[in-house]
């Protein structure tokens, strides 16, 4: 089909125009998964593969059923049924402020993805919400996952938690579960980029 070309002047904007054919870039993200739960101890996503170039995953208004808990991610290669419980290179920068002081601390794992320590509970509406991205998960490769998680913790601190992981060996994979020390209630929506 041959491109057509008019000249801004010659159309009327106020008039409604019927547009046919493919419009590319309006949209390149798509919701893939959305999980809801009320209590639950584990949140999996399966059946991940290449069909996108990189995935997010969003966690929000996440509360946990005890005070002071940790909430981290694992990796599968057999769609949930086991988890990597080892050959994580994990490193969380996290900053807390209490509305008079700024304090900086991090930690570091080899046995999962770090998303947040020190997670209040829901008896005292503590909640986090955040974000964790990757890359095409059927690739073998020494995947990396980045994150980002927001806090209102026990102490009354406003908490921002940073990671970097990388799963070390080479390895596709196709879940991920998320987990926390005690049950715990949110949305978890997965999303893919290309």
């Amino acid at each position: 089909m041959a491109l057509s070309k008019i000249q801004a002047e010659s159309m009327n904007l106020a008039d409604t125009y019927a547009f046919t054919g493919t419009v590319s870039g309006a949209s390149d993200v798509a919701l893939i998964s959305t999980q809801t739960t009320g209590s639950a101890s584990a949140i999996d996503f399966t059946g991940l593969d290449n069909t996108y170039n990189m995935y997010m995953v969003t966690y929000q208004d996440l509360q946990f059923a005890s005070a002071d808990q940790t909430f981290i991610m694992r990796i599968s290669d057999d769609n949930g049924s086991t988890v990597k419980t080892s050959g994580y290179l994990s490193v969380t920068d996290f900053s807390y402020y209490d509305g008079g002081s700024l304090a900086s601390n991090n930690n570091a794992s080899v046995n999962f993805h770090v998303i947040a320590t020190d997670v209040g509970n829901a008896s005292d509406n503590r909640s986090c919400f955040g974000q964790i991205y990757f890359r095409t998960p059927a690739t073998a490769r020494k995947h990396s996952f980045l994150g980002a998680t927001s806090i209102y913790n026990d102490n009354g601190d406003v908490v921002i938690y940073n990671t970097a992981t990388v799963y070390n060996t080479n390895q596709t994979f196709n879940a991920i579960r998320f987990l926390g020390s005690s049950n715990f209630a949110g949305t978890f929506k997965l999303y893919g980029y290309n």
